[in-house]
């Protein structure tokens, strides 16, 4: 008997960490602010490195432009 209540409290505490683990997901996904806040930090991260990468080859072009003269 005691097995068998013991196997029924393991199975509650189960599914409240089930259901925990649910409702967080459902918050995160209705959190529509903080989900536009990362993708707009995502787009500027792209953003700089697009500059840099563009910044990095004009002065590299420079540098070789220079040396050719």
């Amino acid at each position: 008997m005691s097995t068998d209540r013991q196997e029924l409290e393991d199975q509650l505490e189960q599914a409240r960490e089930n259901l925990v683990r649910d409702v967080d997901a459902l918050g995160q996904k209705l959190d529509v602010k903080s989900r536009a806040k990362a993708a707009a930090s995502d787009e500027r991260a792209r953003r700089a490195a697009v500059v840099l990468a563009a910044t990095a080859v004009g002065v590299v072009g420079l540098v070789l432009w220079r040396r050719s003269r």
